[in-house]
């Protein structure tokens, strides 16, 4: 059975396995016993609801770039699902690149419409401004936060009946594509298809 879940234009997510540990560990910064228990945690949740926080890989050179997915939690005394991302850039250095956000609106689109979850959450630093910018971008709000170890958490939602997701879920039948910023400049203007981005000051 392929582990690969779906594609994106520029990235397949597909089941963690145990030999992707040590990526996952030079990923997460994390020893790499611990990316293991991860890993084992992350195929436990999927073996008990069809889902789980998989691997996002870049196709352009085959590697672990990041994870995306979804797992139950406890909140305000019900279960849940929040929605995980930890995605890198392709191009550090462009803050156009946006594949942290077109990998998360397929995995956003794919579980509500195959597992029909009403709602999914993520919960955000109120100092991270950039995954601030991906849960608007695929249609999550905040009208919540907590304070955990002295650090402001924003609480993003998004329900399946919003109208607003309504218009980017798609049908049955089509799946709509989030086309990546990077992408959609190069079709506007094919002489700067490969280009190399523009360095940052500083």
């Amino acid at each position: 059975m392929s582990s690969i879940i779906l594609e994106t234009d520029r990235a397949v997510v597909r089941k963690l396995v145990s030999s992707d540990a040590q990526s996952l560990a030079e990923l997460m910064k994390c020893p790499l016993k611990e990316a293991s228990t991860y890993i084992n945690e992350w195929s436990k949740h999927d073996e008990e609801h069809g889902f789980t926080i998989y691997g996002v890989i870049l196709k352009k050179k085959m590697a672990l770039f990041g994870y995306c997915g979804c797992r139950e939690i406890i909140l305000h005394d019900r279960p849940e699902y929040e929605l995980v991302w930890c995605i890198q850039r392709e191009y550090p250095n462009d803050p156009n690149d946006d594949l942290d956000i077109e990998t998360a609106f397929y995995i956003r689109n794919f579980l509500i419409k195959k597992f029909n979850i009403k709602s999914l959450f993520a919960f955000v630093s109120d100092k991270n401004a950039r995954d601030q910018n991906v849960a608007e971008e695929i249609d999550m709000v905040t009208d919540e936060s907590y304070q955990q170890n002295g650090e402001k958490w924003l609480v993003y939602y998004v329900n399946k009946d919003s109208p607003k997701l309504l218009g980017s879920l798609g049908s049955d039948d089509v799946e709509p594509v989030r086309t990546s910023i990077r992408n959609r400049r190069d079709v506007m203007n094919p002489a700067a298809r490969g280009r190399k981005p523009r360095l940052m000051p500083g």
